[in-house]
């Protein structure tokens, strides 16, 4: 979802010319999961997602002069589906029997090729009018292809003491500079790696005091953008706080309200 407007004066003439670019859309994904434990402390998965949407661009030339006015804007809008699997595996590693583990984990998301119906258009519109209405549409193309999205390989381990501390650590990477709309790739798009961090302690879960038996997490991750900006990466880094706070359910039960 973004914009981006310049101007300029048009050479050898009278007129300026203000640009406007204009994208926004998305994919959903809806997905169903499920695992099996092949052993005591290995298991595997599957995820089977249906990734939907679309995605719209618009570019918006108007060229201005004394009374004179002409605005003319090209859109074009892909609109995507496709099936997608994300195979994992799990393996949980005892340290010490029922009290600490080792945990690895490693997640696949398979590269696809998801069918795409564009469609791509130019209107010249009324500068005047309020809301800015096309005063006529011509639509150029209709067109079916494919949009090859990248896959992603995501690694993550972690050290658990049960009922008292987990430390973990996450990686995953995926190759952006291969995706590609209709067999053009886009060069501005680059690799993406990404790293994230993540603690949670119980200072005494089985304590009668509210905060000594709470759950406290905390987490950070560095995401850089696949998105190349004059040449340089924008990136970002993002901490998150959580609890657990345990309340008294009788009979030695306890119940959680997650924040």
């Amino acid at each position: 979802d973004y914009t981006i407007e310049n101007s300029n004066r048009v050479e050898n003439s009278d007129f300026f010319a203000y640009y406007t670019y204009k994208g926004e859309g998305g994919l959903n994904n809806l997905f169903v999961s499920n695992g099996i434990s092949i052993n005591k402390n290995l298991s595997v998965g599957l995820k089977i997602s249906y990734l939907f949407g679309n995605l719209t661009q618009e570019s918006v030339s108007e060229l201005i002069s004394a009374g004179q006015n002409s605005r003319i804007a090209y859109s074009r809008r892909n609109n995507i589906n496709q099936i997608t699997f994300t195979p994992a595996i799990a393996y949980r590693h005892p340290i010490e029997k029922d009290r600490k583990f080792l945990n690895i984990g490693l997640v696949y998301d398979l590269a696809s090729n998801a069918k795409t119906r564009r469609f791509e258009g130019f209107e010249k519109r009324d500068v005047f009018s309020v809301g800015v209405l096309p005063t006529f549409v011509d639509t150029l193309i209709t067109i079916k292809g494919k949009t090859f999205l990248p896959s992603r390989i995501k690694a993550g381990i972690s050290y658990e003491y049960i009922n008292k501390f987990l430390v973990s650590a996450e990686i995953s990477a995926q190759d952006w500079s291969s995706y590609k709309s209709f067999d053009v790739s886009e060069p501005e798009l680059t690799n993406r790696f990404q790293m994230a961090v993540g603690a949670e302690w119980t200072p005494d879960h089985r304590s009668n005091n509210f905060w000594q038996r709470s759950t406290y997490r905390f987490g950070m991750n560095h995401t850089p953008s696949i998105l190349k900006i004059n040449g340089k990466n924008v990136s970002e880094t993002n901490i998150s706080l959580g609890t657990s706070l345990a309340f008294s359910g009788g009979q030695g039960k306890l119940t959680y309200i997650h924040i």
